[in-house]
């Protein structure tokens, strides 16, 4: 993907509990990953994972570790299961995947059972270029959030404003700030405003991960793993006008 100004880094995911099993699944310019967890009623059976289209050769590797979720109470907190996948030292993506999957299980636990809607979050985030720009977020075709950026920091609206999408804390501030049905959208958005920085180059002209600039927020970026992991050239897309082919699956 040759990145041009203008465009709009675009995410869907979808997300599905049905008996004794949850998924969730993400589709971006740079990823398609999914994962898959079964449980009893109230505690986790089985988890999996799939990279269906990953940047980095290592990125599959990270799968394993979502085995740390095994045995896992369907009512363990939502930070708490962040904590334990391992969102830095795991795959940022699996972990929050796992995490949504949880909350989706934990709703099916709630209704005793019963049918619980499957939930599809659709973002945008507009490429900056010459001032503020904008993230939205519709949940099931429905607008529901809006934020007008200003590089990494929202300028409106409230409660939101001046958050920064890369400083930490924006789990503990939204825990104590909005609402319960509220955070994991605006979580959800949030990971997508940071992601869509990855607009900004070209990943096919990095031949490892350790040729990145230095940072470590995944399993493939960690000192250890980033000279070995080796680029997926021609892995990104580039779904500015076509968001209907994200999570689309032919027939």
């Amino acid at each position: 993907m040759t990145v041009s100004g203008g465009g709009v880094y675009r995410r869907r995911i979808r997300v599905t509990a049905g008996d004794r099993e949850a998924g969730a699944e993400m589709e971006d310019d740079f990823h398609h990953f999914a994962v898959r967890l079964t449980h009893d009623g109230s505690r986790v059976t089985g988890i999996d994972g799939r990279a269906i289209r990953a940047p980095w050769t290592t990125c599959v590797e990270a799968i394993d570790l979502l085995h740390r979720l095994d045995d896992l109470a369907l009512g363990t907190p939502a930070a708490e299961v962040n904590r334990l996948g391992g969102p830095t030292t795991g795959c940022t993506h699996l972990v929050d995947l796992a995490v949504l999957a949880f909350e989706a299980a934990r709703r099916w636990q709630a209704a005793g059972g019963s049918p619980v809607p499957s939930a599809e979050y659709d973002i945008g985030v507009t490429e900056p270029i010459d001032g503020p720009h904008l993230a939205t977020l519709a949940l099931n075709g429905q607008p529901l959030l809006r934020w007008d950026l200003d590089g990494d920091r929202v300028l409106s609206p409230p409660p939101y404003h001046g958050l920064s999408m890369l400083e930490p804390g924006f789990g503990r501030w939204a825990a104590e700030t909005l609402a319960p049905g509220a955070i994991e959208p605006a979580t959800v958005l949030r990971r997508a405003c940071q992601i869509s920085r990855g607009r900004q180059r070209n990943l096919d002209d990095y031949p490892t991960a350790a040729d990145l600039p230095p940072r470590s927020l995944c399993y493939s970026q960690q000192p250890s793993m980033a000279p070995v992991a080796v680029r997926i050239r021609g892995a990104s897309r580039d779904f500015s006008t076509r968001p209907g082919d994200l999570l689309h699956r032919p027939g």
